[in-house]
C-alpha cells in the first residue's frame, strides 16, 4: 500500500478527522507498531484514546496531529465549513512556556510563528484568560510565578488562541494532584461544549476518560490496534455530578474490562 495523506472534502458532513487502512512501523525492517483499520472523529465529539503503555496512544495523536506520517493508509481531516485546511490546537502533558514570557505572551506565541502572522487582540486574550479560569491579573505573570495549575490553563488558552477545528491533548493533567486535576477536567469538558470543539485526548486515567469523552477508544495487542470503540453517555451535563452515579461506574467497569482483554500478546516465534 501507498501513503496518502489528504486535507479535502470527506464524504460525511460530520467527519471531522477519517483514518483507513493505517498501519506504522519505525522503520523498513521494523515490525508493525500500529494498526488502524478505520477510525472516524466526528464533528463536536470529545473522544479519549486508553492503552497500556507503549499501546501506540500518543502515536496515533500524532498521526492524526498530521506530525507524523504513517507508513501506508489515509489520513484525511477536514473543517466544520468544507474548507480545505484543519487548525489543529495542541496541549501537551508539560505546559512547554518560554519562561522569560509572560502569561500573555505565552498565548500570544501562536499568532507570531509562521507565515500568516496575526496580531491578537486584548479582548480576545481577556476573553480566553476568563475561559480557562484565570484572571487579568495572570497576564502578566512570569511562568516561574504561576503554580503547575496555572501553567496548565495557560498551555490551554494558547492552544485555543486561534479557533481551532481540532483540539489535541496528551495527558495534560497527569503531573497535577487528583483535586486540581477533576476540576481541569471539568473546566475542559466545559470549554468542548461551550467552543463546540471537536477534541481528542491521550489518557491513561480510565475515569479521567469516562467522565470527559462522548467515546473511549482501546488500544491493545501487538501490533497495537483499535481493540474497543466504547460510546460513553449520560442523562446530563459533565458536571462533578457526574462522578457518583451509578451510571459513571458501570462505564469506568466497561473501560476498565476492555483494557484488561486488550492486554499485549506476544506472537509465537
Amino acid at each position: 500500500m501507498t501513503l496518502a495523506i489528504v486535507t479535502n472534502l470527506i464524504d460525511t458532513e460530520f467527519t471531522l478527522a477519517h483514518l483507513l487502512d493505517v498501519f506504522v512501523r519505525y522503520n523498513s525492517a521494523a515490525p508493525v507498531v500500529l494498526t488502524v483499520p478505520e477510525l472516524t472523529i466526528r464533528h463536536s465529539e470529545f473522544v479519549s484514546i486508553v492503552g497500556a503503555s507503549g499501546s501506540g496512544k500518543s502515536t496515533l495523536l500524532r498521526l492524526i496531529a498530521g506530525l507524523i506520517p504513517p507508513t501506508s493508509g489515509t489520513i484525511r481531516t477536514q473543517q466544520a465549513d468544507n474548507q480545505t485546511q484543519t487548525t489543529i490546537g495542541m496541549v501537551f502533558q508539560s505546559a512547554n512556556l518560554i519562561p522569560w514570557r509572560t502569561g500573555e505572551g505565552n498565548v500570544r506565541l501562536p499568532g507570531e510563528l509562521g507565515k500568516h502572522t496575526k496580531t491578537v487582540s486584548s479582548s480576545r486574550i481577556d476573553e480566553l484568560f476568563h475561559l480557562v479560569g484565570l484572571t487579568s491579573a495572570d497576564r502578566d505573570k512570569r511562568v516561574s510565578e504561576l503554580s503547575g495549575g496555572m501553567q496548565m490553563r495557560v498551555s490551554l488558552a494558547r492552544s485555543l488562541v486561534q479557533n481551532p477545528d481540532l483540539l489535541l491533548m496528551d495527558e495534560p493533567f497527569s503531573a497535577l494532584d487528583d483535586l486540581l486535576r477533576m476540576q481541569l477536567e471539568e473546566d475542559v469538558r466545559r470549554i468542548h461544549d461551550q467552543q463546540s470543539l471537536t477534541t481528542v485526548l491521550v489518557t491513561h486515567n480510565i475515569t479521567e476518560a469516562v467522565f470527559m469523552s462522548d467515546r473511549v477508544i482501546v488500544l491493545g495487542n501487538r501490533p497495537s490496534t483499535i481493540h474497543k470503540d466504547i460510546e460513553i453517555k449520560f442523562p446530563q451535563a459533565r458536571t462533578k455530578a457526574i462522578r457518583i452515579m451509578p451510571e459513571f461506574h458501570s462505564a469506568v467497569t466497561k473501560v476498565t474490562e476492555a483494557l484488561r482483554t486488550a492486554a499485549v500478546t506476544t506472537p509465537a516465534g
